[in-house]
């Protein structure tokens, strides 16, 4: 019943349990990131793989950190 109330967010979530363990993402998360999987590839993988693709296919790092912590990136100047 979760999976299916955080498809239908228009934000992108991503749940990891306290080993950093993938346990659910949305569409919206993958979307938003350029993430090309299915969302069932990265069910049970860990969070740091995910990550890694994510800093790896993003030019700006700075941008990208602050989005995965919550943050609204600030506009160039």
């Amino acid at each position: 019943m979760l999976a299916s109330c955080l498809s239908q967010v228009s934000d992108g979530i991503l749940l990891a349990n306290s080993e950093n363990t993938i346990l659910m993402v949305n569409q919206a998360f993958c979307t938003l990131f350029g993430l090309g999987q299915p969302l069932a590839h990265w069910i049970g993988q860990p969070a740091e793989l995910m990550k890694a693709q994510l800093f790896a296919s993003t030019p700006d790092a700075h941008t990208l950190g602050q989005l995965l912590r919550g943050a609204a990136p600030r506009a160039p100047h």
